[in-house]
């Protein structure tokens, strides 16, 4: 009687190898098509606020402005009567009406030494699914007693902080140093030229009694250099902690404490484009006046402006958009559409794709 021949051990082992061979050719495959699902997704996110921007500016004849702040000035800086972002501003037309009508009139309203909470919730549209994050809500930002609060008047006389949901999105008031220069020969923030579509904001004090700035609505009136070649929304992801050259930093750890990074505080910190020196994570970024801060302007500026770094400097002023894709980060323009920007786009194109009447041609890369 013949008997049934099983696998020897070498011949199991060949097939386990074969198996092993096939699973890691296959694993890249399914992790490339899952990322590209991921992209997709946030692609959609940046296409369902660029609509509600649209669907804002039919009901009020413009765009939200990136940010309107009454602060309370006594002892310094102790609350906020109001803090209204372009993110809390379309909530309705994102369909989270539930969201804006459970927060206070004019947007925020912050006590010194009571956390506010109002914005604790994880809004969808606001997250790219690429982000590394753990948690999307109970995010806690803002500044201690005693601490500088860039841009305001005096420093915190009391503990102010927001905790919230995340956002992985920002707009961008404009372009300064040098990215200004190499676009206008202007290193100046508020140089008419360097303005980008969001540059409209108010800061004032004591229920409007002081006003600090004004700067104007966001029409589509004034983005004389096209809507479809002007950014209105772009990715700026995962600011809780310190990335560059898509890595976490292993110098500038931990963010400054003014890093904006809950979508109710997040408007607050659109500040315009001014790049960084190219490098990777191991490289510090240039320290600011106070502890623990970046200063982004002039020998602190350079010439990377697409996924170089998440940090954000002391104005709240930014290098460029930072994203978790491969290579490209992602924009709605004002004209809704929703468009890739490859990390090799030259920083004067890019710089034009900020400004919102420049008067500059704009490459189509």
């Amino acid at each position: 009687m013949k008997k049934n021949r099983g696998f020897t051990l070498i011949e199991l082992l060949v097939v386990i190898a074969i198996i092993a061979v096939l699973v890691s050719l296959l694993l890249p495959a399914v992790q490339q098509a899952r990322e590209a699902a991921r992209r997709t997704q946030c692609r959609n996110n940046l296409k369902q606020i660029g609509l509600a921007f649209h669907n804002y500016h039919d009901v009020y004849n413009q765009f939200p402005q990136g940010f309107i702040v009454d602060a309370n000035v006594g002892a310094g800086i102790t609350g906020a009567n109001g803090l209204m972002t372009w993110s809390t501003a379309i909530l309705p037309y994102i369909d989270q009406a539930n969201i804006y009508a459970g927060m206070s009139t004019g947007g925020l309203k912050i006590f010194g030494g009571t956390d506010n909470v109002q914005s604790n919730y994880v809004v969808q549209a606001f997250i790219c699914p690429s982000v590394p994050r753990s948690a999307n809500n109970g995010i806690r930002s803002g500044f201690a007693a005693g601490s500088p609060i860039p841009l305001a008047p005096a420093p915190a006389g009391a503990n102010l902080f927001v905790v919230g949901g995340a956002s992985d999105y920002i707009t961008m008031r404009g372009i300064a140093e040098n990215v200004g220069l190499a676009v206008s020969g202007n290193a100046s923030t508020s140089a008419a030229q360097n303005l980008g579509a969001m540059y409209g904001g108010a800061l004032s004090a004591n229920n409007g009694t002081i006003v600090i700035y004004a700067d104007g609505s966001n029409g589509i009136n004034k983005i004389t250099d096209g809507t479809s070649n002007t950014m209105l929304v772009v990715e700026h992801a995962l600011r809780e902690r310190v990335y560059r050259g898509g890595k976490p930093s292993t110098v500038n750890t931990t963010p400054p404490t003014y890093m904006p990074i809950v979508w109710s505080i997040f408007g607050v910190g659109s500040g315009s484009v001014k790049g960084v020196p190219f490098g990777n994570n191991t490289q510090a970024l240039k320290p600011g006046g106070a502890a623990n801060s970046f200063n982004f302007t002039g020998t602190g500026s350079g010439n990377c402006v697409i996924n170089c770094t998440n940090g954000v400097d002391e104005g709240y002023d930014v290098a460029g958009p930072y994203s978790f894709h491969t290579a490209v980060a992602l924009s709605a323009n004002a004209d809704g559409s929703v468009t890739s920007l490859s990390e090799n786009m030259d920083m004067p194109t890019f710089g034009k794709r900020v400004t919102r009447a420049g008067g500059e041609p704009v490459s189509t890369e």
